[in-house]
């Protein structure tokens, strides 16, 4: 009569020994493992064999959450011993992957454009009359046909969207262009350091007046300076 166990890990090694007519290995055993056990065993034997690919991971951290019942991703980072960082960003992933899923399997979209993609999809916004759907669908074609050589490009593509007010441009240019590539559009958005810190000074000058928060006096007397020195180094502003 055959023992009533159902084996969890280990199958290859069950059939070679089973091969070489051994009639005992050496196991660990589990006895009426409650809702959910079973893969949080599985989830732990294997985050302790091999690095996991990030959607795998994300597919066996929803199941072990849904079985077991667990309501926050406190509960589930408390069970594995894993930070909530982590678990909050790849359930994250799993949820917007099967949003696009159609999308990536259609235009066959490998694990790491997939990752890249959805951290990128958070910077995504309209540029001019394309919205972010449109946009989507123009990177993965981009990357069926061999524009977008790498998933590393979807990082630089991130970074350039993060100045996209500054970028419209360009980045119209980029997706309007089937055959413009990330470099040559990076190499047109590169700025020096100087107009970083004066965009972000213009960021913050933005949300303060917007709060309607009030402005000191000297800090109204630097505004000022800047203001004249700008105009007197760039006259084609004056006449704008």
């Amino acid at each position: 009569m055959s023992a009533p166990y159902k084996i969890i890990d280990g199958h290859r090694r069950h059939i070679a020994a089973r091969g070489l007519g051994m009639k005992t290995v050496p196991c660990r055993t589990y006895t009426k493992l409650p809702k959910g056990e079973l893969e949080r065993i599985r989830f732990e034997v294997q985050n302790n064999r091999r690095e996991w690919k990030p959607l795998e991971r994300s597919e066996a951290l929803n199941r072990i959450k849904d079985q077991k019942g667990f309501k926050t991703n406190k509960e589930l980072a408390d069970c594995l011993g894993l930070s909530t960082t982590l678990i909050f960003f790849s359930l994250q992933l799993r949820k917007q992957t099967m949003e696009y899923l159609g999308l990536m399997e259609k235009y066959d979209l490998e694990d790491t454009y997939r990752v890249e993609f959805i951290r990128l999809k958070q910077k995504l916004r309209r540029i001019k009359d394309l919205e972010v759907n449109d946009i989507t669908i123009i990177l993965f074609k981009k990357v069926k046909s061999d524009v977008i050589r790498s998933a590393k490009e979807f990082r630089q593509l991130r970074k350039i969207f993060l100045r996209a007010h500054l970028n419209e441009n360009e980045l119209y240019e980029f997706l309007t262009n089937p055959d413009m590539s990330v470099p040559e559009l990076e190499a047109r958005t590169v700025q020096s350091g100087p107009s970083l810190l004066v965009e972000k000074l213009l960021l913050e000058l933005g949300k303060i007046f917007q709060e309607g928060s009030d402005v000191s006096h000297q800090d109204a007397v630097t505004y000022m300076q800047l203001r004249d020195f700008l105009l007197k180094k760039f006259p084609i502003a004056k006449a704008a």
